[in-house]
Protein backbone atom coordinates (compact mmCIF):
# COMPACT_ATOMS: atom_id res chain seq x y z
CA UNK A 1 0.00 0.00 0.00
CA UNK A 2 1.31 3.42 -0.86
CA UNK A 3 1.59 6.44 1.42
CA UNK A 4 -1.50 7.81 -0.20
CA UNK A 5 -3.23 4.55 0.63
CA UNK A 6 -2.03 4.70 4.32
CA UNK A 7 -3.33 8.22 4.72
CA UNK A 8 -6.65 7.24 3.30
CA UNK A 9 -6.94 4.17 5.68
CA UNK A 10 -5.87 6.27 8.66
CA UNK A 11 -8.95 8.40 8.23
CA UNK A 12 -11.18 5.32 8.84
CA UNK A 13 -9.30 3.43 11.56
CA UNK A 14 -12.45 2.08 13.24
CA UNK A 15 -12.14 -1.07 11.14
CA UNK A 16 -9.74 -2.52 13.70
CA UNK A 17 -12.44 -2.52 16.37
CA UNK A 18 -13.64 -5.88 15.09
CA UNK A 19 -10.60 -7.52 16.62
CA UNK A 20 -11.80 -6.82 20.15
CA UNK A 21 -12.18 -9.80 22.52
CA UNK A 22 -15.84 -8.94 23.02
CA UNK A 23 -16.51 -9.20 19.33
CA UNK A 24 -14.72 -12.54 18.92
CA UNK A 25 -16.61 -14.02 21.87
CA UNK A 26 -19.90 -12.85 20.42
CA UNK A 27 -19.05 -14.40 17.05
CA UNK A 28 -18.17 -17.75 18.59
CA UNK A 29 -21.47 -17.81 20.44
CA UNK A 30 -23.34 -17.20 17.19
CA UNK A 31 -21.56 -20.08 15.48
CA UNK A 32 -22.26 -22.45 18.37
CA UNK A 33 -25.92 -21.49 18.35
CA UNK A 34 -26.47 -21.78 14.62
CA UNK A 35 -24.47 -24.92 14.03
CA UNK A 36 -22.09 -25.71 11.23
CA UNK A 37 -20.93 -22.78 9.12
CA UNK A 38 -21.98 -23.03 5.46
CA UNK A 39 -19.41 -23.38 2.71
CA UNK A 40 -18.59 -20.43 0.48
CA UNK A 41 -19.67 -21.82 -2.91
CA UNK A 42 -17.10 -21.00 -5.61
CA UNK A 43 -15.38 -18.72 -3.06
CA UNK A 44 -17.77 -15.94 -4.02
CA UNK A 45 -17.72 -14.29 -0.60
CA UNK A 46 -13.92 -14.56 -0.37
CA UNK A 47 -13.59 -12.81 -3.73
CA UNK A 48 -16.22 -10.27 -2.73
CA UNK A 49 -14.35 -9.40 0.48
CA UNK A 50 -11.17 -8.81 -1.51
CA UNK A 51 -12.95 -6.45 -3.90
CA UNK A 52 -14.73 -4.66 -1.05
CA UNK A 53 -11.35 -3.98 0.54
CA UNK A 54 -9.99 -2.87 -2.82
CA UNK A 55 -12.88 -0.44 -3.32
CA UNK A 56 -12.08 1.20 0.01
CA UNK A 57 -8.90 2.53 -1.57
CA UNK A 58 -9.12 2.37 -5.35
CA UNK A 59 -11.58 5.22 -6.11
CA UNK A 60 -9.40 7.77 -4.29
CA UNK A 61 -5.93 6.77 -5.56
CA UNK A 62 -7.11 5.88 -9.06
CA UNK A 63 -7.00 9.46 -10.27
CA UNK A 64 -3.59 10.27 -8.83
CA UNK A 65 -1.92 7.43 -10.71
CA UNK A 66 -3.48 8.61 -14.01
CA UNK A 67 -0.95 11.43 -14.09
CA UNK A 68 -0.12 11.06 -17.79
CA UNK A 69 -3.78 11.46 -18.81
CA UNK A 70 -4.31 14.59 -16.70
CA UNK A 71 -1.11 16.12 -18.03
CA UNK A 72 -2.54 15.69 -21.53
CA UNK A 73 -5.96 17.10 -20.70
CA UNK A 74 -4.52 20.25 -19.12
CA UNK A 75 -1.47 20.69 -21.34
CA UNK A 76 -0.56 23.81 -23.28
CA UNK A 77 -2.71 23.04 -26.34
CA UNK A 78 -0.96 25.69 -28.44
CA UNK A 79 2.19 23.58 -28.53
CA UNK A 80 2.42 20.76 -31.03
CA UNK A 81 3.14 18.08 -28.44
CA UNK A 82 1.34 15.05 -27.01
CA UNK A 83 1.75 16.58 -23.57
CA UNK A 84 3.76 19.33 -21.91
CA UNK A 85 6.13 18.83 -18.99
CA UNK A 86 8.92 20.53 -17.14
CA UNK A 87 8.99 24.29 -17.60
CA UNK A 88 6.20 24.10 -20.20
CA UNK A 89 3.65 22.85 -17.67
CA UNK A 90 0.54 24.97 -17.32
CA UNK A 91 -0.94 26.18 -14.04
CA UNK A 92 -3.71 23.58 -14.33
CA UNK A 93 -1.14 20.83 -14.70
CA UNK A 94 0.91 22.07 -11.76
CA UNK A 95 -1.99 22.48 -9.33
CA UNK A 96 -4.17 19.55 -10.42
CA UNK A 97 -3.11 17.00 -7.79
CA UNK A 98 -3.10 19.54 -4.93
CA UNK A 99 -6.53 20.94 -5.80
CA UNK A 100 -7.84 17.39 -6.14
CA UNK A 101 -6.91 16.76 -2.51
CA UNK A 102 -8.81 19.88 -1.46
CA UNK A 103 -11.90 18.87 -3.43
CA UNK A 104 -11.82 15.38 -1.90
CA UNK A 105 -11.15 16.22 1.75
CA UNK A 106 -14.21 18.30 2.61
CA UNK A 107 -16.86 15.74 1.58
CA UNK A 108 -14.74 13.03 3.18
CA UNK A 109 -14.95 14.74 6.58
CA UNK A 110 -18.67 15.48 6.22
CA UNK A 111 -19.67 11.95 5.23
CA UNK A 112 -17.35 10.37 7.79
CA UNK A 113 -19.10 12.36 10.52
CA UNK A 114 -22.52 11.44 9.13
CA UNK A 115 -21.58 7.75 9.09
CA UNK A 116 -20.17 7.88 12.62
CA UNK A 117 -23.19 9.50 14.21
CA UNK A 118 -26.12 8.65 11.91
CA UNK A 119 -25.04 5.48 10.10
CA UNK A 120 -27.32 3.33 12.24
CA UNK A 121 -30.41 4.78 10.55
CA UNK A 122 -29.91 2.82 7.31
CA UNK A 123 -28.64 -0.72 6.73
CA UNK A 124 -24.99 -0.96 5.77
CA UNK A 125 -25.54 -3.04 2.66
CA UNK A 126 -28.02 -0.54 1.20
CA UNK A 127 -25.53 2.28 1.73
CA UNK A 128 -22.76 0.17 0.17
CA UNK A 129 -24.80 -0.68 -2.92
CA UNK A 130 -25.91 2.93 -3.35
CA UNK A 131 -22.35 4.28 -3.03
CA UNK A 132 -20.99 1.77 -5.56
CA UNK A 133 -23.78 2.55 -8.05
CA UNK A 134 -23.01 6.27 -7.94
CA UNK A 135 -19.26 5.65 -8.21
CA UNK A 136 -19.73 3.35 -11.20
CA UNK A 137 -21.70 6.11 -12.95
CA UNK A 138 -19.02 8.63 -11.96
CA UNK A 139 -16.22 6.53 -13.45
CA UNK A 140 -18.26 5.97 -16.63
CA UNK A 141 -18.46 9.76 -17.02
CA UNK A 142 -14.69 10.05 -16.66
CA UNK A 143 -14.27 7.31 -19.27
CA UNK A 144 -16.63 9.16 -21.64
CA UNK A 145 -14.57 12.35 -21.35
CA UNK A 146 -11.54 10.55 -22.75
CA UNK A 147 -13.35 10.68 -26.11
CA UNK A 148 -14.29 14.38 -25.81
CA UNK A 149 -11.97 17.18 -26.90
CA UNK A 150 -11.74 19.61 -23.98
CA UNK A 151 -8.85 21.75 -25.26
CA UNK A 152 -11.07 24.79 -25.87
CA UNK A 153 -12.64 24.71 -22.39
CA UNK A 154 -9.90 23.41 -20.11
CA UNK A 155 -10.80 25.69 -17.19
CA UNK A 156 -14.44 24.56 -17.22
CA UNK A 157 -13.39 20.93 -17.53
CA UNK A 158 -11.06 21.42 -14.57
CA UNK A 159 -13.96 22.70 -12.43
CA UNK A 160 -16.23 19.87 -13.62
CA UNK A 161 -13.54 17.32 -12.80
CA UNK A 162 -13.17 18.66 -9.27
CA UNK A 163 -16.95 18.46 -8.84
CA UNK A 164 -16.87 14.80 -9.84
CA UNK A 165 -14.00 14.24 -7.40
CA UNK A 166 -16.19 15.66 -4.64
CA UNK A 167 -18.94 13.16 -5.42
CA UNK A 168 -16.38 10.37 -5.62
CA UNK A 169 -14.96 11.25 -2.20
CA UNK A 170 -18.41 11.30 -0.58
CA UNK A 171 -19.19 7.86 -2.01
CA UNK A 172 -15.83 6.44 -0.93
CA UNK A 173 -16.35 7.60 2.66
CA UNK A 174 -19.88 6.20 2.72
CA UNK A 175 -18.81 2.88 1.24
CA UNK A 176 -15.88 2.45 3.60
CA UNK A 177 -17.84 3.10 6.79
CA UNK A 178 -20.59 0.78 5.53
CA UNK A 179 -18.30 -2.02 4.38
CA UNK A 180 -16.54 -2.09 7.75
CA UNK A 181 -19.87 -2.91 9.39
CA UNK A 182 -20.52 -5.70 6.87
CA UNK A 183 -17.07 -7.24 7.28
CA UNK A 184 -17.39 -7.16 11.06
CA UNK A 185 -20.18 -9.76 10.84
CA UNK A 186 -18.00 -12.29 9.01
CA UNK A 187 -15.28 -14.66 10.36
CA UNK A 188 -11.63 -13.63 10.40
CA UNK A 189 -10.77 -15.45 7.16
CA UNK A 190 -13.03 -13.11 5.23
CA UNK A 191 -11.54 -10.11 7.04
CA UNK A 192 -8.10 -11.32 5.92
CA UNK A 193 -9.18 -11.11 2.27
CA UNK A 194 -10.70 -7.69 2.96
CA UNK A 195 -7.40 -6.38 4.34
CA UNK A 196 -5.44 -7.90 1.47
CA UNK A 197 -7.73 -6.02 -0.92
CA UNK A 198 -6.80 -2.75 0.78
CA UNK A 199 -3.28 -3.18 -0.56
CA UNK A 200 -4.79 -2.56 -3.99
CA UNK A 201 -2.75 0.47 -5.03
CA UNK A 202 -0.30 -2.01 -6.51
CA UNK A 203 -3.15 -3.11 -8.78
CA UNK A 204 -4.10 0.43 -9.84
CA UNK A 205 -0.51 1.41 -10.50
CA UNK A 206 0.17 -1.78 -12.44
CA UNK A 207 -3.00 -1.19 -14.44
CA UNK A 208 -1.81 2.32 -15.29
CA UNK A 209 1.61 1.00 -16.38
CA UNK A 210 -0.06 -1.62 -18.60
CA UNK A 211 -2.28 1.04 -20.16
CA UNK A 212 0.76 3.21 -20.82
CA UNK A 213 2.61 0.32 -22.46
CA UNK A 214 -0.24 -0.39 -24.90
CA UNK A 215 -0.10 2.96 -26.70
CA UNK A 216 1.75 6.27 -26.84
CA UNK A 217 -1.48 8.26 -27.05
CA UNK A 218 -2.58 9.67 -23.71
CA UNK A 219 -6.29 9.68 -24.59
CA UNK A 220 -6.29 5.99 -25.46
CA UNK A 221 -4.36 5.27 -22.25
CA UNK A 222 -6.98 7.21 -20.29
CA UNK A 223 -9.83 5.41 -22.03
CA UNK A 224 -8.36 1.99 -21.20
CA UNK A 225 -7.62 3.00 -17.63
CA UNK A 226 -10.99 4.55 -16.73
CA UNK A 227 -12.94 1.86 -18.56
CA UNK A 228 -11.08 -0.75 -16.51
CA UNK A 229 -11.91 1.20 -13.35
CA UNK A 230 -15.60 1.32 -14.28
CA UNK A 231 -15.61 -2.44 -14.90
CA UNK A 232 -13.94 -3.14 -11.53
CA UNK A 233 -16.52 -1.08 -9.64
CA UNK A 234 -19.35 -2.67 -11.61
CA UNK A 235 -17.96 -6.13 -10.87
CA UNK A 236 -17.82 -5.33 -7.14
CA UNK A 237 -21.42 -4.12 -7.27
CA UNK A 238 -22.54 -7.34 -8.96
CA UNK A 239 -20.62 -9.47 -6.44
CA UNK A 240 -22.23 -7.54 -3.58
CA UNK A 241 -25.71 -8.12 -5.00
CA UNK A 242 -24.93 -11.82 -5.45
CA UNK A 243 -23.39 -11.98 -1.98
CA UNK A 244 -26.68 -10.90 -0.42
CA UNK A 245 -28.28 -14.21 -1.36
CA UNK A 246 -25.38 -16.51 -0.52
CA UNK A 247 -25.65 -18.96 2.41
CA UNK A 248 -22.73 -17.24 4.15
CA UNK A 249 -24.42 -13.82 4.18
CA UNK A 250 -27.69 -15.37 5.33
CA UNK A 251 -25.98 -17.42 8.04
CA UNK A 252 -24.35 -14.35 9.59
CA UNK A 253 -27.34 -12.11 8.83
CA UNK A 254 -25.08 -9.65 6.99
CA UNK A 255 -27.83 -8.18 4.82
CA UNK A 256 -29.77 -6.66 7.71
CA UNK A 257 -26.85 -5.46 9.82
CA UNK A 258 -26.81 -1.88 11.09
CA UNK A 259 -24.46 -0.02 13.41
CA UNK A 260 -25.45 -0.30 17.04
CA UNK A 261 -26.39 3.19 18.17
CA UNK A 262 -25.16 2.49 21.70
CA UNK A 263 -21.65 1.91 20.36
CA UNK A 264 -21.44 5.18 18.44
CA UNK A 265 -18.79 7.68 19.46
CA UNK A 266 -20.16 10.20 21.97
CA UNK A 267 -18.69 13.64 22.52
CA UNK A 268 -18.86 13.19 26.31
CA UNK A 269 -16.31 10.35 26.09
CA UNK A 270 -13.81 12.22 23.94
CA UNK A 271 -12.15 14.11 26.80
CA UNK A 272 -11.32 10.93 28.73
CA UNK A 273 -10.10 9.17 25.59
CA UNK A 274 -7.89 12.08 24.55
CA UNK A 275 -6.07 11.97 27.89
CA UNK A 276 -5.24 8.29 27.31
CA UNK A 277 -4.42 8.19 23.60
CA UNK A 278 -3.10 11.69 23.00
CA UNK A 279 0.35 10.40 21.87
CA UNK A 280 -1.33 8.48 19.03
CA UNK A 281 -3.36 11.55 18.07
CA UNK A 282 -0.27 13.76 18.02
CA UNK A 283 1.70 11.25 15.95
CA UNK A 284 -1.18 10.83 13.49
CA UNK A 285 -1.52 14.60 13.06
CA UNK A 286 2.23 14.92 12.53
CA UNK A 287 2.37 12.18 9.90
CA UNK A 288 -0.59 13.48 7.93
CA UNK A 289 0.61 17.07 8.09
CA UNK A 290 4.07 16.22 6.74
CA UNK A 291 2.61 14.06 3.97
CA UNK A 292 0.12 16.74 2.91
CA UNK A 293 2.99 19.00 1.85
CA UNK A 294 4.39 16.54 -0.69
CA UNK A 295 1.73 13.99 -1.68
CA UNK A 296 0.51 13.89 -4.29
CA UNK A 297 1.15 17.52 -5.35
CA UNK A 298 4.96 17.62 -5.40
CA UNK A 299 5.85 14.02 -6.19
CA UNK A 300 3.79 13.98 -9.39
CA UNK A 301 5.67 17.07 -10.66
CA UNK A 302 9.13 15.54 -10.24
CA UNK A 303 10.74 14.58 -13.55
CA UNK A 304 13.66 12.34 -14.37
CA UNK A 305 17.19 13.71 -14.67
CA UNK A 306 17.02 12.57 -18.32
CA UNK A 307 13.65 14.21 -18.98
CA UNK A 308 14.87 16.06 -22.08
CA UNK A 309 15.62 12.77 -23.84
CA UNK A 310 11.87 11.88 -24.05
CA UNK A 311 12.39 8.14 -23.65
CA UNK A 312 9.65 5.70 -22.63
CA UNK A 313 11.04 5.71 -19.08
CA UNK A 314 11.04 9.48 -18.69
CA UNK A 315 7.82 10.19 -20.61
CA UNK A 316 5.55 7.38 -19.41
CA UNK A 317 6.88 5.19 -16.63
CA UNK A 318 8.92 7.45 -14.35
CA UNK A 319 6.04 8.93 -12.35
CA UNK A 320 3.88 5.79 -11.84
CA UNK A 321 6.91 3.66 -10.93
CA UNK A 322 8.88 6.05 -8.71
CA UNK A 323 6.03 8.06 -7.17
CA UNK A 324 3.56 5.22 -6.59
CA UNK A 325 4.68 1.63 -7.23
CA UNK A 326 8.00 1.60 -5.35
CA UNK A 327 6.60 3.49 -2.31
CA UNK A 328 3.63 1.08 -2.27
CA UNK A 329 5.91 -1.91 -1.90
CA UNK A 330 8.18 -0.44 0.78
CA UNK A 331 5.16 0.90 2.71
CA UNK A 332 3.88 -2.67 3.02
CA UNK A 333 7.32 -3.69 4.25
CA UNK A 334 7.19 -0.92 6.85
CA UNK A 335 3.86 -2.13 8.19
CA UNK A 336 5.14 -5.71 8.43
CA UNK A 337 8.24 -4.54 10.31
CA UNK A 338 6.07 -2.65 12.82
CA UNK A 339 4.19 -5.78 13.88
CA UNK A 340 5.79 -6.07 17.34
CA UNK A 341 6.23 -2.36 18.16
CA UNK A 342 3.89 -0.35 20.40
CA UNK A 343 3.64 3.19 21.77
CA UNK A 344 3.63 3.24 25.58
CA UNK A 345 3.64 5.92 28.26
CA UNK A 346 7.36 5.26 28.65
CA UNK A 347 8.51 5.59 25.04
CA UNK A 348 5.87 7.97 23.66
CA UNK A 349 8.21 10.97 23.55
CA UNK A 350 10.71 9.04 21.42
CA UNK A 351 8.03 8.33 18.81
CA UNK A 352 6.82 11.94 18.85
CA UNK A 353 10.41 13.16 18.40
CA UNK A 354 10.97 10.79 15.45
CA UNK A 355 7.81 12.03 13.73
CA UNK A 356 8.83 15.67 14.23
CA UNK A 357 12.41 15.15 13.01
CA UNK A 358 11.17 13.11 10.06
CA UNK A 359 8.85 15.91 8.97
CA UNK A 360 11.24 18.85 9.26
CA UNK A 361 14.11 17.02 7.52
CA UNK A 362 12.39 15.09 4.73
CA UNK A 363 9.70 17.55 3.58
CA UNK A 364 12.19 20.26 2.50
CA UNK A 365 14.09 17.61 0.54
CA UNK A 366 11.24 17.36 -1.98
CA UNK A 367 11.38 21.09 -2.67
CA UNK A 368 14.94 20.74 -3.96
CA UNK A 369 14.31 17.71 -6.17
CA UNK A 370 13.68 18.09 -9.88
CA UNK A 371 10.00 19.18 -9.66
CA UNK A 372 8.91 21.30 -12.63
CA UNK A 373 8.08 24.13 -13.13
CA UNK A 374 10.20 25.76 -10.44
CA UNK A 375 12.19 28.83 -9.38
CA UNK A 376 14.27 27.29 -6.61
CA UNK A 377 17.62 25.64 -7.44
CA UNK A 378 17.79 21.87 -7.91
CA UNK A 379 19.99 20.30 -5.24
CA UNK A 380 18.95 16.64 -5.49
CA UNK A 381 18.74 16.18 -9.24
CA UNK A 382 19.54 12.48 -9.61
CA UNK A 383 16.80 9.89 -10.00
CA UNK A 384 18.35 7.62 -7.38
CA UNK A 385 18.28 10.42 -4.80
CA UNK A 386 14.55 11.00 -5.24
CA UNK A 387 13.74 7.28 -5.32
CA UNK A 388 15.81 6.55 -2.20
CA UNK A 389 14.41 9.37 -0.04
CA UNK A 390 10.84 8.86 -1.24
CA UNK A 391 11.09 5.14 -0.49
CA UNK A 392 12.40 5.93 3.00
CA UNK A 393 9.55 8.43 3.48
CA UNK A 394 7.03 5.76 2.50
CA UNK A 395 8.64 3.06 4.66
CA UNK A 396 8.61 5.21 7.79
CA UNK A 397 5.05 6.33 7.05
CA UNK A 398 3.83 2.73 6.86
CA UNK A 399 5.78 1.76 9.97
CA UNK A 400 4.58 4.66 12.14
CA UNK A 401 0.96 4.46 11.01
CA UNK A 402 0.78 0.77 11.83
CA UNK A 403 2.38 1.30 15.25
CA UNK A 404 -0.11 4.11 15.95
CA UNK A 405 -3.14 1.94 15.08
CA UNK A 406 -2.00 -1.06 17.08
CA UNK A 407 -1.03 0.98 20.15
CA UNK A 408 -4.58 2.14 20.85
CA UNK A 409 -5.40 -1.12 22.62
CA UNK A 410 -2.41 -0.71 24.95
CA UNK A 411 -3.38 2.82 25.96
CA UNK A 412 -7.13 2.50 26.59
CA UNK A 413 -9.61 -0.13 27.73
CA UNK A 414 -12.04 1.07 25.04
CA UNK A 415 -10.12 0.44 21.80
CA UNK A 416 -13.24 0.61 19.63
CA UNK A 417 -13.99 4.19 20.66
CA UNK A 418 -10.32 5.10 20.67
CA UNK A 419 -9.89 3.99 17.06
CA UNK A 420 -13.02 5.85 16.00
CA UNK A 421 -11.67 9.01 17.62
CA UNK A 422 -8.32 8.45 15.91
CA UNK A 423 -10.10 8.11 12.56
CA UNK A 424 -12.13 11.27 13.17
CA UNK A 425 -9.05 13.30 14.14
CA UNK A 426 -7.24 11.97 11.07
CA UNK A 427 -10.08 13.12 8.80
CA UNK A 428 -10.12 16.59 10.35
CA UNK A 429 -6.33 16.85 10.10
CA UNK A 430 -6.38 15.87 6.43
CA UNK A 431 -9.03 18.49 5.71
CA UNK A 432 -7.14 21.20 7.61
CA UNK A 433 -3.96 20.50 5.63
CA UNK A 434 -5.41 20.37 2.13
CA UNK A 435 -3.91 23.74 1.19
CA UNK A 436 -0.38 22.65 2.07
CA UNK A 437 0.20 20.98 -1.29
CA UNK A 438 -0.88 24.12 -3.16
CA UNK A 439 1.45 26.20 -0.97
CA UNK A 440 4.41 23.93 -1.74
CA UNK A 441 3.80 24.16 -5.48
CA UNK A 442 3.74 27.96 -5.27
CA UNK A 443 7.02 28.01 -3.33
CA UNK A 444 8.91 25.95 -5.90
Amino acid sequence: MSVLDDIEISRKASILSIFSDKYEAHKKSIISEKGKEPKDILFIVHILCFFVGFMNIMPMVFFSTAQNYWMYKFRNATLDEETTSGKDRTALQSYFQSVQMVASSVPNVIFTLLALFYGHKLSAIIRSIGALAVQCTNFAIFAAFTYINTDSWQNSFFVLTMGLFTINSACTSTFHMSSVVLMAKLPSIYMFFFLIGQNGTVITTTLQIIALSVTDRSLITGAIYFTAGTILIGLTLILLLVGRITPVFKYYDVTNVKENKTEELKWSECKILIKKIWPCLVIMCGLLTSSSFVMPGIITLIVSENDTEKTAWTAKYFTPVTAFLIPEVVSILGRVTAKNFRITNTNKWWYIAVVFIRGVTLVPFYMFCRAEPRHLPVVFGSDWQFISIHAFFAYTMGFLLNVTFMSIRTLTDKPELGLKLLGLVASLTSAANTANGVLMVRLL
